[in-house]
């Protein structure tokens, strides 16, 4: 399988990229959301799978990803959202209400365009269960597309 990680948190990215490498799959990270954007646009690799963060660059850099994902030849490709929107939006609400709402609206559009969904945790010593989780939804997303 090969996949691709779109996240700007380089801890999580290279977890999942070593978990996904355990059962030979091949993965490319990029961690900056302009150079992702561009590769989507640019790129002729073959993908069987791409996972990305919601809040790359900013509250709305995961729906541009998503947005930039079914615009090119990637938007068959199954896609997983993987990310700490569950922990931040209460946050977010606290201090700028109309932010929220903004974050809210973008990871609906996210979910609502067929993206399977992760959270990222915060207590990491439970996240090689969770990563297991994606590399066990992810072989099932590719295999049932074939």
């Amino acid at each position: 399988m090969r996949i691709l990680i779109i996240d700007d948190d380089h801890d999580t990215a290279l977890s999942l990229k070593n978990e996904f490498k355990k059962k030979s799959h091949s993965v490319s990270i990029i961690s900056n959301f302009e150079r992702a954007l561009n590769w989507l646009k640019t790129s002729d690799e073959n993908l069987d799978l791409i996972i990305f963060d919601f809040f790359i660059n900013s509250i709305k850099g995961g729906n541009s990803i998503n947005n930039e994902i079914l615009k090119s030849q990637y938007k068959n490709t199954p896609r997983i959202l993987f990310t700490k929107f569950k922990y931040i939006i209460p946050i977010l609400q606290k201090t700028d209400v109309k932010r929220a709402q903004k974050a809210e609206k973008y990871y609906n559009e996210i979910i609502n365009s067929g993206v399977k969904h992760f959270d990222k945790i915060t207590d990491y010593e439970n996240m090689s269960e969770r990563i297991q989780g994606i590399v066990e939804t992810a072989e099932k997303l590719v295999n049932s597309k074939k």
